[in-house]
């Protein structure tokens, strides 16, 4: 089973792409599945609680348990003036 995380804003830019394709392990949650996939670029994901997460159009909470295909959004907070 396999998801895909979107990038947006910093992370586009400190991951140096827009999305991951990666394998859904038993009983993941969102953040579980992004730790695996962004730790090992950008370190520990301290500011990970910042992090808001989207599947579809919907928000949903980082405890959510992704289903196959789904798409992850990852919207890190944005600061406007």
């Amino acid at each position: 089973m396999s998801v895909r995380l979107l990038f947006f804003s910093v992370l586009r830019d400190r991951m140096r792409r827009g999305e991951a394709e990666c394998e859904l392990q038993e009983g993941e949650s969102v953040l579980d599945v992004v730790r695996r996939v962004l730790e090992p670029t950008l370190g520990p994901l301290e500011w990970g609680k910042f992090l808001r997460f989207a599947v579809g159009e919907e928000y949903v909470p980082a405890h959510y348990r992704p289903r196959h295909g789904d798409e992850i959004a990852l919207i890190p907070p944005v600061a406007g003036g």
